[in-house]
């Protein structure tokens, strides 16, 4: 563990890494996706957090004698809220924030599988290419609201799967992400 003249604390990837690989392999069994996203994923020296982005498996309960809504699998539920909580709801929530009881804190996102690529380039950042690439979707008469891509003329859903699906819309080849800064 390392701390910055800023006074955030910063971990070491060597230390950060196999946590968020451990909670990861906790998450698989009731995602549909999960990927390791931010510092950790752009192998930068030291990351400030640990941050997953999710696509939970979804159930549905009963809310009343005729309704029903759909929320997040009771066992990712169970995963978040093993760590103490910072922010953020579990069940119904698209960003939580915990702690590990390391010190490091975790951001959960849970994303969707149709905007999947947009939603993967946003959270590996960094936030300079993120805020670039938008501009990028802009130029094409396109933006992003909610993590989803929009034409800009008619608001018309654009679905992005995959992060290569997001560079050939744009018309640029594919940025790994520890090229992303």
């Amino acid at each position: 563990m390392l701390q910055d003249t800023k006074e955030k604390i910063m971990y070491s990837i060597r230390d950060a890494h196999p946590i968020a690989l451990s909670i990861k392999e906790r998450l698989e069994p009731v995602c549909g996706r999960v990927l390791i996203v931010g510092s950790i994923r752009r192998q930068r020296i030291n990351a400030g957090d640990i941050e997953l982005l999710c696509v939970p498996n979804k159930v549905l309960t009963q809310t009343g004698l005729f309704g029903g809504e759909y929320q997040n699998d009771p066992g990712f539920v169970r995963v978040v809220d093993s760590f103490e909580k910072i922010s953020g709801d579990a069940v119904n929530g698209k960003a939580m924030r915990r702690r590990h009881h390391s010190g490091i804190v975790i951001e959960f996102y849970t994303g969707t599988h149709e905007s999947w690529g947009w939603q993967s380039i946003v959270r590996t950042g960094s936030a300079e290419f993120s805020h670039r690439m938008a501009g990028e979707l802009n130029k094409k008469g396109m933006t992003s609201e909610g993590f989803a891509i929009h034409r800009i003329s008619d608001k018309k859903f654009i679905e992005c799967r995959e992060e290569e699906d997001f560079f050939k819309l744009i018309g640029m080849e594919y940025i790994l992400p520890l090229a992303r800064i």
